[in-house]
This record gives structure tokens, C-alpha cells and sequence, in this order.
């Protein structure tokens, strides 16, 4: 919008002189109206993408302190995933008829260790009795361990007189053994 000359304002009509001025200012306020939605939306954007940022990368920290407490929580069972692993293996090798090897406890009563030495005794042909009788006192999963794993590598009828005993049952249903 310009400023009102001194010669328009006298010399011109000036009813035309104010709507002309008036169109110019609506023009300019239109303008302006525009540019300030588009900022306004372009500002919405960045907040929304700000706060979606903001978001995940709180989600990101939480799930690292998370995982960092798990991970202290774990490094409790450290010994005892070695002690599997090595189980694993030791299954493995009996599986493919290779000798195998005894696996350590690491002075854990896990009882994992107990139950794979004891198959890997009865599946050399040297059953170690002291094993086996712990194993026996052992929690219920290292006696179904020893059947299932026997049963699994050919040596199931040896064990076979020890799964009734396995598999309870109350009202005709098997229990969560």
C-alpha cells in the first residue's frame, strides 16, 4: 500500500482514491494471512516432527536402561548358559557318535551338568551311579532331561521303566511336568 498523495487526495476522486487503497490493504492482508498459515503449518510440522523425535529417543533411553537392568539381572546366569551351551554340544556329539565331553558345573548346583554327564556316562557304557543318583534326587526336569535326551538318542528302552514315574496324573490330565 502506498501512502495517499497529496495530488490524489485533492485533485481525484476520493471515494476511488480509499477503495483503491482498500483493495491494496486487503491484497496485502491476504498475503500476509497466507504466508502466516503456511509458517503456522510448517511450524506445526516441526513441532510434530520434533516431538515424534523427542518421543523415540525417550523410548530409545528407556529401552536402554532396560536393558542395561536385564543385563545386570543376567549376568547373574552367566555360569548356567555356558553350562547349556556346553550341554548342547555335548548332546550334539553323542547325536553324531563322537565321544563326549563331560561338562563342568562350575561349582553350581544347576542341574543340567549333572544330568548331561550322567547320559554321557550311560551312553558310553559306563554308567556312573553316584551321577545317576543325583540326578534322581535332582529337580523333576533333569529326570524327564535324561528320558527325553536317551529316548532321542537311540537309548530310550534303558530309560523307558523311568517315565511312568514322569508323567503324573490327577483326574486323567497330565500335569505341567
Amino acid at each position: 500500500m502506498g501512502e495517499i498523495s497529496g495530488f490524489d487526495w485533492w485533485f481525484r476522486d476520493r471515494d476511488y482514491v480509499l477503495r483503491e487503497n482498500l483493495e491494496s490493504l486487503e491484497a496485502s492482508s491476504a498475503a500476509a494471512a497466507s504466508r502466516s498459515a503456511r509458517l503456522s503449518s510448517q511450524l506445526s510440522q516441526l513441532q510434530g516432527s520434533l516431538e515424534h523425535r523427542l518421543n523415540a529417543l525417550s523410548s530409545a533411553f528407556d529401552a536402554y536402561v532396560q536393558l542395561g537392568d536385564v543385563r545386570e539381572q543376567l549376568a547373574a546366569f552367566s555360569e548356567a548358559a555356558t553350562i547349556r551351551r556346553e550341554a548342547l554340544v555335548a548332546i550334539g556329539d553323542l547325536g553324531d557318535g563322537r565321544p563326549a565331553t563331560p561338562v563342568d558345573d562350575r561349582g553350581t548346583d544347576y542341574w543340567v551338568a549333572a544330568a548331561t554327564n550322567a547320559m554321557i556316562a550311560r551312553i558310553s557304557g559306563a554308567p556312573d551311579a553316584a551321577g545317576a543318583a543325583a540326578v534322581s534326587g535332582a529337580e523333576p526336569e533333569a529326570r524327564l532331561f535324561l528320558v527325553a535326551a536317551a529316548g532321542a538318542l537311540g537309548h530310550g528302552a534303558e530309560v523307558a521303566h523311568a517315565l511312568p514315574a514322569l508323567l503324573h496324573s490327577e483326574d486323567g490330565r497330565l500335569d505341567d511336568h
